[in-house]
């Protein structure tokens, strides 16, 4: 399409992730630069004292959502990277699903703790949305250029005609 996407909106706050809540919480950025997806990335940056407690998914404007997290970690505390580069996206679904989409509207990451005890904070994500690369200018041909033949002339017509030929 042609225009160039937002690469990273960002969310920087701090917003407390309720204890045992299946429901958790959802927090969301906006996109409106138009185009379409070829890559996603998603930084985190989430304290917890037990990430094993935890699901994270992410949802596109158009309801596409991956499980990015599903209680994996054990006792690890925080979770701190990159989807797509330091941390493995543990479905169902992968970033993948999210490719070709437009990314106009709100994009919501939701984050539930499914245990309590363990309390946790949401300190700032990062959805990088990338546009497909630029298309590659590719060489012409030469364009056929028009030579003359030799001139040759008539002997019936006085006159000398000289035709031309593509070459």
């Amino acid at each position: 399409l042609g225009v160039a996407l937002v690469t990273d909106v960002p969310w920087v706050g701090s917003a407390a992730i309720p204890d045992g809540d299946v429901t958790g919480m959802s927090v969301s950025v906006d996109v409106s630069t138009v185009g379409s997806v070829a890559e996603v990335t998603l930084s985190i940056d989430l304290s917890h004292t037990w990430i094993g407690d935890l699901v994270i998914e992410l949802e596109s404007p158009v309801g596409t959502t991956v499980r990015l997290h599903d209680r994996s970690g054990g006792s690890d505390d925080d979770l701190v990277g990159t989807w797509g580069t330091t941390l493995t996206v543990d479905g169902p679904g992968t970033l993948a699903d999210f490719l070709g989409e437009s990314p106009v509207g709100t994009w919501t990451l939701r984050i539930s703790d499914r245990v309590s005890g363990d309390t946790g904070t949401l300190n700032g994500w990062t959805p990088h949305l990338v546009p497909p690369a630029p298309p590659v200018a590719t060489a012409h041909p030469p364009r056929a250029r028009t030579t003359p033949d030799a001139a040759a002339p008539n002997p019936s017509n006085p006159r000398t005609s000289i035709p031309s030929s593509f070459g």
